[in-house]
């Protein structure tokens, strides 16, 4: 059995890469190791008895010491590859190295036509075994990150883009300010758990964003205003953040446009 499964959209930052921190099969977490064979899952973990341990390092090639439940019965069983901008070797980020459309059971059913292109992509293959459990696909979580960590990235990425975002076009985006916006996110000081604060809130309302915008950009006061009553939280921007005012300028801006998407 092989599934083709997308995870999400790649974003339009120049740069952005993508690495995959964890897979769950259920409430187990796979390991990838002990083979040679990247994509091939050996184990399921998870905590029963023991206590988490919110330092340990994790991955898929990890096994923490802690994690007391240890499910032998994957090995051979589940192999995964995932793809992050379209299906091909040179855009895959986990598992073993070669074409989606090469993989056993795909070739003769899919071809380089086929590449996802602006998509993260698992393929997902499960050797049926009733008698331990692999009879289909369960609920599997995947945590991959990203590596745009600048809120005024994630900000413009999400005003300009036209699959996912605002499509404000850039002409009507004050690119300096928002330049000395992102400038300012990448000082090291005080506040910049503020910032941290505000690219936190950017990707918990990704959801909310797509349906909200997808409405009318005017909407975008709505993020406004949300933005705003976060970093008060924290602190006076007035005498924090001398570029706040700048921000709120290229929302202010986009908040009195009357686009339809």
């Amino acid at each position: 059995m092989t599934y083709v499964m997308v995870l999400s959209e790649t974003c339009n930052v120049a740069g952005a890469t993508y690495t995959v921190n964890d897979i769950y099969w259920n409430d187990l977490r796979l390991y990838f190791g002990n083979g040679s064979d990247p994509s091939k899952a050996t184990q399921g973990r998870k905590y029963v008895n023991n206590t988490p341990d919110p330092l340990a390092a994790s991955g898929p090639y990890v096994q923490i010491a802690n994690e007391d439940h240890i499910d032998e019965h994957f090995d051979g069983k589940v192999y995964i590859n995932v793809y992050a901008g379209n299906t091909s070797s040179a855009k895959q980020i986990f598992g073993k190295t070669q074409n989606a459309w090469d993989i056993q059971y795909l070739a003769d059913h899919w071809d380089s036509d086929r590449r996802f292109e602006g998509l993260i992509t698992a393929v997902v293959q499960v050797n049926y075994d009733s008698e331990k459990g692999f009879t289909g696909l369960p609920t599997l979580t995947f945590k991959i990150k990203n590596s745009v960590d600048n809120p005024a990235a994630v900000l413009a990425d999400y005003m300009t883009s036209d699959r996912y975002g605002c499509n404000i076009p850039l002409a009507n985006i004050n690119s300096s300010a928002l330049a000395a916006f992102e400038s300012f996110c990448n000082e090291s000081g005080p506040y910049i758990d503020i910032l941290r604060r505000v690219h936190l809130l950017l990707l918990q309302m990704s959801d909310n964003l797509q349906r909200v915008f997808g409405y009318h950009l005017q909407h975008i006061h709505y993020l406004q205003r949300v933005i705003y009553h976060q970093m008060l939280l924290f602190v006076n921007l007035r005498h924090a953040m001398p570029h706040h005012l700048q921000m709120f300028e290229i929302l202010q801006r986009a908040q009195h446009m009357s686009w339809h998407l």
